[in-house]
C-alpha cells in the first residue's frame, strides 16, 4: 500500500506540472487527461524485471532535481512572511514529513542485488545515506519555504514565477518523477506477485506477470485520478496511514530477542508515539478533505 501510494502521488505530480508547462506555452490540456496519458509510459516500464535497469533513469531524475534546486537558489530571494509554526495545518506537515519514508521499500531489493563483498559494506552505507537525506530534506524544504513564505503552494513548483526557465524546472521535475515511478512500483509488484504465487523466474509466466503489472499501474492511475484535487492531503494521508505502521519498531521487538530493557523502553515509546500519529494525523487530514 505504501509503495502504491507513492506511485499515485507521482502520477498527480507529473500531470499537474506538465499541465502548467503546457498552459504557459499556450496549450490547455486538462490534468485528468494527462493523468490518463501516463498509462502509455508506465505499463511498458512496469514490465522491467531487474531493479539494476532503473539506475540510469534514476540518475537522470536526480540530475533534473538538482537542476531545479540550484536554479531556485540562484534566482529567488527570501520572503518576508515566513511563519515559524503553522498552527492550522501542522497535521498535514506531520503526514508529509513521514512521507519521506518513501525510499524504504527499495532497501531490501537494493541489498539483495549486490554481491557479497558490497553487502558487507551496505549497513554503513545505508546509515550515512539516511543521515545525508535527513539533512538534504531539511535544507531543501527550508530553502523553499524561506523563498516563497506564505505564498508557497502544496506543489512547490507551482510557486515559481511564470517564465521559460521556471517551465524548464517544472518539466525537469515532472520527468524526474515519471522516471522514478517504475522504481517505486517495483517493490509493490514483487510483493504482490509472491503473495499471488507467481514463480520468481519462469518464462512461461511472463505474460501473466505483465498483465498483472499492467493492472497494478491502472489501479494507481485510477486512485490518482480521484485524488488529484488535494495533492497535499493525499500525500499526508499516505504518509500517516501507510508509512507510520511500517516505520514503527514493532517488528524489531519481535525479531530481535537480545534487546536490553532500555532498548525495549525506547522502542515501546516510539510505537506509542507512532500510534498516536497514525490515528490523529489520518483523522485530521480526512476531516480537512471533507471540508
Amino acid at each position: 500500500m505504501m509503495q502504491a501510494g507513492f506511485c499515485c502521488t507521482y502520477v498527480i505530480f507529473v500531470a499537474q506540472n506538465l499541465s502548467e508547462v503546457l498552459r504557459f506555452w499556450g496549450y490547455n490540456v486538462d490534468t485528468s487527461m494527462l493523468i490518463l496519458l501516463q498509462i502509455a509510459a508506465y505499463i511498458p516500464l512496469s514490465w522491467i524485471r531487474y531493479i539494476s535497469y532503473f539506475s540510469i533513469s534514476n540518475l537522470i531524475a536526480d540530475v533534473f532535481i538538482l537542476y531545479g534546486f540550484f536554479w531556485l537558489l540562484a534566482t529567488e530571494g527570501p520572503a518576508k512572511d515566513v511563519e515559524l509554526f503553522n498552527q492550522q495545518d501542522y497535521p498535514v506537515f506531520i503526514g508529509t514529513s513521514i512521507f519521506t519514508f518513501e525510499g524504504i521499500g527499495l532497501v531490501l531489493p537494493t541489498q539483495s542485488s549486490l554481491n557479497q563483498a558490497r553487502q558487507k559494506r551496505f549497513p554503513g552505507l545505508l546509515t550515512w545515506t539516511v543521515v545525508g537525506l535527513l539533512f538534504f530534506y531539511s535544507f531543501f524544504a527550508g530553502i523553499n519555504y524561506i523563498t516563497f513564505g506564505g505564498g508557497i503552494t502544496p506543489m512547490v513548483t507551482s510557486s515559481l514565477p511564470r517564465n521559460g526557465w521556471s517551465s524548464s524546472v517544472q518539466f525537469g521535475y515532472a520527468l524526474a518523477q515519471l522516471l522514478s515511478y517504475p522504481l517505486f512500483l517495483f517493490p509493490a509488484v514483487k510483493i504482490m506477485e509472491e503473495m499471488l504465487g507467481f514463480p520468481r523466474r519462469a518464462s512461461g509466466q511472463k505474460v501473466a506477470k505483465n498483465c498483472f503489472r499492467a493492472v497494478a499501474v491502472l489501479a494507481t492511475v485510477c486512485i490518482a485520478y480521484f485524488g488529484q484535487s488535494r495533492l497535499d492531503l493525499f500525500v499526508s494521508i499516505v504518509g500517516a496511514f501507510c508509512c507510520v505502521p511500517l516505520s514503527l519498531p514493532l517488528f524489531h521487538l519481535k525479531l530481535n530477542l537480545k534487546l536490553t530493557w532500555m532498548d525495549k523502553i525506547v522502542d515501546s515509546f516510539v510505537i506509542f508515539v507512532g500510534l498516536i500519529t497514525f490515528f490523529y494525523v489520518t483523522y485530521s487530514n480526512l476531516a480537512l478533505w471533507s471540508k
